[in-house]
């Protein structure tokens, strides 16, 4: 991140990447998620749908998670970084998620914190797959909260006037700290359509399967990558692979299937 990004992620919690996503690469997973939309079969009772895990679904899945413009900026806000959990999300109008998560009382899994640098344990981004209006399931936040040393008031009101909703356009991302306190809900008459994937120090277990979940995406990753290091297997308090001492935008950008 630059110097004022980096201000702008620690004071505000998230920071959104305008046409993040290859414009080549948008447009080729367009069926993919067709596809995937129909599978799940969204109706008058369900609303809410992912897909779990899915990068190991078609390698073009994987670039989307390796997006440069974006993996270049988080690995910078987490000590150790590796993937934790990839899914592709699906919200019809009335589908949403909770509010949830605020820096107290404190969770290690999420914890955000600063010493002379930032150190989020869990970060995760959200790729637009379509138009997000701010009525039809933006990310909705307390910018702050990932960092508010109180527990969140029991008062709705003054809740909903700290809120702020973000709209985001087809091709951006949206990082975020989960520390962050944060829900969503669509109503609009359309499918909210988003990629989901977290970053995790090396510590923090899988959350979608056993430890093996990316072992084929590792195995077939180029020696000393960035890709092979954040597609490793946790292990507890030491790495299982060696971190790159070169940039992440160093390595060639990865070829389309």
């Amino acid at each position: 991140m630059t110097p004022d990004e980096l201000y702008a992620f620690d004071l505000n919690g998230y920071l959104l990447v305008e046409n993040a996503i290859d414009s080549d690469l948008l447009e080729s997973i367009t069926g993919l998620v067709d596809q995937c939309e129909q599978r799940v079969g969204l109706n008058e009772t369900k609303r809410n749908e992912r897909i779990s895990r899915i990068v190991l679904e078609d390698p073009r899945f994987v670039e989307v998670a390796m997006t440069p413009a974006v993996v270049s900026r988080v690995i910078d806000c987490i000590q150790f970084p590796r993937i934790k959990s990839t899914w592709l999300d699906f919200k019809a109008q009335g589908g949403g998620i909770g509010y949830h998560a605020n820096h107290t009382p404190y969770d290690p899994v999420d914890a955000y914190y600063w010493q002379g640098q930032i150190y989020a344990n869990l970060i995760t981004v959200c790729y637009a797959l379509c138009d997000i209006p701010e009525d039809g399931a933006a990310l909705d936040v307390i910018p702050g909260s990932h960092k508010a040393n109180y527990p969140l008031p029991e008062n709705p009101a003054m809740l909903a006037s700290l809120r702020k909703k973000l709209p985001m356009k087809k091709g951006s991302a949206l990082i975020f700290s989960h520390d962050i306190n944060h829900g969503s809900e669509n109503n609009r008459d359309y499918v909210r359509r988003c990629l989901f994937t977290s970053f995790s120090t090396g510590s923090s277990a899988h959350s979608q399967g056993d430890n093996y979940l990316y072992d084929d995406i590792f195995e077939n990753a180029e020696e000393g990558s960035w890709r092979k290091y954040l597609f490793r297997r946790p292990q507890g308090d030491r790495d299982c692979y060696p971190q790159p001492q070169h940039r992440f935008l160093d390595e060639a950008n990865p070829v389309l299937h």
